[in-house]
């Protein structure tokens, strides 16, 4: 029973954080383009999105965030083991910056921060498989 325990565990290593990376992906993808849609002083009220708002022109950094997902998706389809671990490093550096956004804008801690901070952690997680050759 140890032993079978033990496989599970190994196989979750293994292979489960791939859907994880994709909807990191995904949220990614859905966090820019639903932010292009909005408007300047509406992305500038956000918790969410103020830090983003306030440092790169409206338009820029939204597409850049969706063109970081759809890089995630692409590198994860053909499993690219560099490329894979930029990827993952760029969607920590997006998640930490709008958990970020959430602590300081937002007024001290709230339930969203735990949200952000989980991404962060897959991510960080993704990153590091991926530069150790684990995939």
């Amino acid at each position: 029973m140890l032993f079978s325990i033990l496989d599970r565990l190994r196989s979750i290593y293994r292979r489960e954080h791939w859907w994880a990376e994709a909807w990191s992906a995904v949220v990614l993808i859905g966090y820019g383009l639903t932010a292009l849609r909005a408007t300047p002083d509406h992305l500038l009220a956000l918790a969410s999105s103020a830090g983003l708002a306030k440092l790169l022109p409206h338009g820029w950094w939204q597409v850049a965030v969706a063109v970081f997902g759809f890089y995630q998706l692409a590198t994860l389809a053909v499993d690219w083991r560099w490329p894979r671990a930029v990827a993952a490093f760029f969607a920590t550096f997006v998640a930490a910056w709008v958990t970020l956004d959430l602590f300081v804008y937002g007024h001290g801690v709230q339930p969203g921060i735990w949200l952000g901070l989980g991404w962060v952690g897959v991510n960080m997680f993704a990153t590091s498989r991926a530069v150790r050759g684990v995939r």
